[in-house]
């Protein structure tokens, strides 16, 4: 494939990158072959204002294991296509010099954009073949997001009810201590949900497949910033017909709704299943910790504490899941081709306690056949 002439018809280039350092690199090794890279602020601007395909073509999208979800809250508003680069392959010394790599990659970014970007005669610099030693190359692939049209929006945070504000038609018996043993609609099963990168769309997918009244609740553990928590709560209240709530001190998990685990505090419960929210003593790389949340519900809940790994980088939720299939409760996870990325669900399945993989889609399927059966 040839690289398109830049007097011609240059390719626009978004990079999105934590590090400014390996942005400056991946801008480099693309303006070296000929692509037009576009300032970053300006792209951002675009992103928020939806109107991002009016000052570029393709977005490359630089990760590695530190993202969080602020990146898919950011894509989930974009409309151009995207190729995702693992960011080890630019730390490497044999990338920033080695052009088989740049020419790749720039190849790649073509090909994403599409037909109107193909190389055609007579708009085309032919290039060499480019060399795909593994020494050389890392993983570049191309992935697709499903565009959720939805804004940025302001969204203030509505806390449940507590407890003991409850009308007590909702509540059958209420200890002196406070305890909920009798509360009416309390969850005996809970489904841990752990997402990363990619997580926020295969979760919609998900969530949105399910009927109303199920008798589970749901804990989503996605990594992500505190300041968009609740944009994704709001986000998935839309297409879920279960009640999206933030955990606070003093509830009960509840059937039929989605608990989402908070980024700056750690879910405990006590012995009769009262929440209570702790300070984080111990900051973990990822927040908020998938390993931390299954932990704690499976000490608790044990055969009845199940989980899913859906799209991610790294292997947060490995150690989780593995206790809670000791425990006998059961792991499922997305397969790889329908993740952006498959490797937190892979770590899972190469521990070989995965009893299910599908797409996010047959995953509920699955769940409410699997509880039909009951």
């Amino acid at each position: 494939m040839g690289l398109l002439n830049p007097v011609n018809n240059s390719l626009r280039v978004a990079i999105l990158s934590r590090s400014v350092r390996e942005r400056d690199c991946l801008c480099e090794i693309l303006e070296t072959n000929r692509l037009q890279v576009i300032e970053d602020d300006l792209f951002k601007q675009s992103l928020v204002a939806g109107n991002d395909n009016s000052v570029a073509d393709v977005i490359l999208v630089n990760l590695d294991e530190s993202d969080d979800a602020e990146l898919d809250m950011l894509l989930d508003q974009a409309e151009l296509p995207m190729l995702f680069n693992d960011s080890a392959s630019i730390r490497k010394q044999v990338t920033a010099g080695g052009r088989a790599w740049g020419r790749r990659l720039a190849e790649k970014l073509i090909e994403a954009a599409g037909e109107k970007f193909n190389a055609a005669s007579g708009d085309t610099i032919e290039t060499e073949a480019p060399d795909l030693s593994p020494n050389i190359i890392d993983e570049a692939a191309p992935a697709s997001l499903d565009n959720d049209t939805s804004q940025f929006i302001e969204v203030k945070e509505v806390p449940p009810v507590p407890y003991k504000d409850m009308p007590t038609a909702e509540i059958v018996a209420m200890n002196k201590d406070g305890s909920l043993d009798g509360a009416v609609n309390r969850a005996k099963r809970i489904w841990v949900l752990g997402a990363s990168i990619g997580g926020p769309q295969a979760v919609k997918q998900f969530l949105a497949r399910l009927p109303k009244d199920l008798p589970v609740c749901f804990i989503l553990a996605q990594h992500i910033g505190v300041g968009f928590v609740n944009l994704l709560a709001e986000q998935l209240s839309r297409i879920t017909s279960l009640k999206v709530t933030a955990p606070e001190d003093g509830m009960v998990l509840e059937k039929g709704h989605l608990v989402v685990a908070p980024v700056d505090k750690r879910i405990n419960f006590s012995e009769r299943g009262i929440i209570s929210l702790q300070t984080i003593k111990q900051r973990s790389i990822y927040s908020p910790s998938i390993d931390d949340v299954m932990t704690v519900v499976a000490k608790h809940y044990g055969v009845d504490a199940n989980a899913i790994i859906f799209s991610g980088m790294g292997n947060d939720g490995t150690a989780g899941c593995h206790l809670i299939a000791q425990k006998g409760g059961m792991v499922w996870a997305q397969e790889p081709k329908s993740c952006v990325i498959s490797s937190m669900a892979d770590s899972v399945r190469y521990a070989d306690i995965v009893s299910l993989s599908a797409t996010p889609e047959e995953l509920a399927d699955n769940l409410v056949e699997y509880l039909e059966g009951e």
